[in-house]
């Protein structure tokens, strides 16, 4: 181990890294989301990605349906009683 870390390249590396990593530490990187319609696809833009998103959301909950069942408990004989 000793004589990997007495290697000039591999000390140079580290400190690249250890610089790098302490810069990103000290100056973050700030971002936000703006809300204009107009900005984003325009006035159509925003009823057509919920139409999209709705469909997708429909098939989904008819995979699910399809996988996992649909909830609902059958009773095969209703005469029967528990006791």
């Amino acid at each position: 181990m000793r004589k990997l870390m007495n290697n000039r390249i591999v000390k140079i590396i580290s400190l690249v890294l250890v610089i790098i990593t302490i810069t990103n530490s000290l100056i973050p990187i700030c971002s936000y989301a703006e809300d204009e319609d107009e900005e984003t696809g325009g006035k159509l833009f925003k009823p057509i990605f919920k139409l999209f998103a709705g469909i997708g959301d429909l098939v989904i909950k008819g995979l699910q349906k399809i996988f996992l069942g649909d909830g609902d408990i059958r009773v095969e004989n209703p005469r029967k009683t528990w006791k």
